[in-house]
């Protein structure tokens, strides 16, 4: 009889966060990559947030979700995704925070 173990060989993290840089270690030590995926957005203060730089030097991978808007090969499956909150108060959705430039879409 064999004995299987799987474990996951990439974790995810969707963060900003460098209070994360602790387990993004403890992660690659055991193997795993990590990859970060985050929003940047400016906030009603004029103050612009993105990820935290010692989390992003850390991470094996990080993707910008934000810039996936742009890029063309990307855009059509973002715009599945993902709603500007403009969109949504053109249906008359209620939005919980107006400085989030996307939320995401749910499914019915």
């Amino acid at each position: 009889m064999a004995l299987v173990v799987a474990f996951a060989v990439i974790a995810v993290l969707v963060t900003g966060d460098g209070d994360f840089v602790p387990l993004v270690r403890a992660l690659n030590k055991q193997g795993i990559r990590v990859v970060a995926a985050y929003f940047t957005f400016t906030e009603k203060s004029d103050k612009k947030s993105f990820i935290n730089e010692r989390l992003l030097n850390c991470c094996n991978y990080s993707i910008d979700i934000s810039s996936l808007d742009t890029q063309r090969e990307f855009k059509i499956d973002f715009k599945g995704l993902f709603r500007s909150t403009d969109e949504q108060k053109k249906e008359g959705r209620r939005t919980e925070d107006s400085t989030d430039r996307f939320t995401p879409v749910m499914a019915a």
